[in-house]
């Protein structure tokens, strides 16, 4: 019998941890000779990865919330480096969380240990000049849109677009529509600090128009538990349910989001939707100059057009997000959904095509 391959894989949030269970089963049925270890959420836990880390501990985004959490994170990427440096894994692959797996891969670089990048950092958007340590550090980079491709071939970097999970396979159509309004306010705790009184007082305006059923997705307990204090504060009445926003946007009448990959989900799932996003003012500042796109969402980057509305920063009020909001219940949902199917189609690859890249890199 062959040995064990053995695959280090570190998912930096919730939607990694659920590109990652996507890859492992995919990899499974390729090879169901490998052990996984690294730092995964509950739906890789779940397909045997062995967690040696908490994920929320890497769920940090933007310059000023990251230094605050910088110990921490230091900490665990030492453990990680020391950890794999005895065990040599197979193979490295670093999921989404640029910052933290880019640099895991250059450490681990050192040891010969080979390095994948699922799902490719914006350097099409800002800081350009990482392909350059992408292409040092990275043997393959694994990218869900399809653009990426010819950006990082031009660069001589080896890369695969794999698409998106929720897209495979997917041929609903989710034109049967409940009454509900859905709220999903992000998974990382400053993001629901920054925008979930926000978007509670929007919902409570829309409410006053016209009659939904208020639900909010919380990505974990803590979440859940901040989410119910609100909720009491300011008298509204939602149901709150965990870590399972794919069920309710396939459903929901409109989706009011944080800005991130959940908005691809969405529009896979042909679920009508308003993205907002608002982080701290200095780090807009900085990342305003820096930045090279106008638009912000992934529907929109890929349609290369305002498709879904988004409210960023100072357009992130409770005012805004209802009346964009008002104005998407009242569109016709036949025009959505042929353009969210239109754009969906561009997501859509072989499924196993990934894993297939990932285990010719190990062979090679």
């Amino acid at each position: 019998m062959a040995p064990k391959l053995k695959i280090a894989i570190v998912a930096g949030e919730l939607s990694g941890d659920a590109l990652g269970s996507s890859l492992m089963k995919e990899l499974y049925k390729i090879n169901q000779n490998i052990d996984f270890e690294g730092i995964a959420g509950p739906s890789m836990q779940a397909l045997g990865a062995k967690s040696l880390a908490n994920l929320e501990d890497l769920s940090v985004m933007g310059l000023f919330e990251v230094l605050k959490s910088l110990p921490k994170i230091l900490a665990i990427k030492r453990k990680l480096i020391k950890h794999f440096k005895k065990v040599k894994p197979d193979l490295y692959i670093g999921i989404d969380a640029p910052d933290f797996n880019l640099r895991m891969s250059k450490a681990l670089k050192k040891f010969n240990i080979k390095t994948v990048q699922y799902v490719s950092p914006s350097i099409w958007a800002w800081r350009e000049n990482r392909v350059h340590f992408i292409k040092k550090n990275i043997d393959l980079v694994l990218n869900i849109l399809p653009f990426e491709s010819k950006f990082y071939h031009k660069h001589q970097v080896k890369s695969v677009f794999v698409g998106h999970p929720c897209a495979l396979n997917n041929k609903e159509n989710y034109s049967s529509r409940n009454n509900t309004l859905l709220l999903l306010p992000g998974s990382r705790i400053k993001e629901i600090n920054n925008i979930l009184e926000t978007i509670l007082k929007a919902a409570k305006k829309i409410l006053t128009v016209i009659k939904l059923d208020l639900h909010i997705v919380a990505a974990n307990q803590k979440i859940k538990n901040i989410i119910q204090e609100k909720l009491n504060e300011y008298s509204i009445k939602a149901s709150i349910s965990q870590s399972d926003a794919h069920i309710h946007l396939k459903q929901a009448r409109l989706a009011i989001l944080a800005s991130g990959t959940i908005a691809l989900e969405a529009m896979v799932f042909k679920c009508p939707m308003l993205v907002v996003y608002k982080i701290n003012h200095l780090t807009y500042a900085i990342v305003k100059r820096m930045i090279k796109i106008k638009l912000y969402s992934l529907p929109n980057i890929i349609a290369d057009q305002e498709i879904v509305p988004e409210l960023i920063q100072n357009k992130c009020t409770a005012s805004n997000i209802a009346f964009h909001a008002l104005g998407i219940l009242i569109k016709d949902y036949n025009e959505i959904n042929k353009e969210f199917n239109t754009m969906t189609q561009k997501l859509i690859t072989n499924s196993n095509i990934g894993a297939k890249a990932c285990l010719e890199l190990i062979d090679a």
